[in-house]
C-alpha cells in the first residue's frame, strides 16, 4: 500500500488540528480536572437531605426537612429486591429523622461533582420534591445548611413560597 504525500499531510493536518482532548490520548491516560459540585435550588416543601463528603470511601447523609404533604404524597416504585433502607429514603424519608444513610463509594473520590450526583441519585431517584444539599466537607456543608436554613426561615416568616436559589459553590 502506497501512502500519496497529499493524503499523508490531511491526515497529519487533521490530527494536529484536533482539540487537546483528543490529541492527548485515551481518557485513562488523561488527568482528571476535579470540579465542584453546584447545589441546585430546592423548592419550596421538600423533602432535604444534608450529605458530606467527609474523607475516606463514604458519603454521609442526614434528614433535614421531611417536606410538605405534597412532597410525601409521592411515592417511587422501587424494586422489592432492594434493602427496607431504600424503600424508607425514597418513600418513608421522616423514619429516619434521627438516622444516618452511609453511600458507600468503591474508592476516595476525585470529583466532586460526580459525589454530589451520586448523593443526589441515592437519597431523591426521581422525586420532583426533594432536594441535596451537598458539601464537600462536613465544615462546607455546615456553611451550606445555616445560608440555607436562613433563607427558609425568612421565607416562612414572610409567608412567601421559597425557591433557594442561593447555595452555590
Amino acid at each position: 500500500m502506497t501512502i500519496r504525500p497529499a493524503c499523508l499531510s490531511l491526515t497529519l493536518a487533521a490530527v494536529l488540528t484536533l482539540p487537546p482532548t483528543h490529541a492527548a490520548g485515551p481518557a485513562k491516560d488523561r488527568p482528571v480536572v476535579p470540579s465542584p459540585y453546584e447545589n441546585k435550588p430546592v423548592p419550596a416543601g421538600s423533602t432535604v437531605w444534608y450529605c458530606a463528603y467527609g474523607g475516606g470511601a463514604s458519603i454521609s447523609c442526614r434528614l433535614g426537612d421531611a417536606g410538605s404533604p405534597d412532597a410525601q404524597r409521592f411515592t417511587q416504585a422501587v424494586s422489592a429486591r432492594l434493602p427496607q433502607a431504600v424503600h424508607e429514603i425514597l418513600n418513608a424519608p421522616a423514619a429516619l429523622a434521627d438516622d444516618v444513610v452511609w453511600i458507600p463509594l468503591l474508592t476516595v473520590p476525585l470529583d466532586m461533582e460526580l459525589v454530589g450526583e451520586l448523593a443526589e441519585a441515592v437519597m431523591c431517584g426521581a422525586k420532583p420534591m426533594c432536594g441535596v444539599i451537598f458539601g464537600e466537607s462536613p465544615t462546607r456543608l455546615s456553611e451550606l445548611v445555616m445560608q440555607y436554613e436562613t433563607t427558609r426561615l425568612s421565607g416562612i416568616a414572610a409567608g412567601a413560597s421559597l425557591s433557594v436559589a442561593s447555595l452555590y459553590y
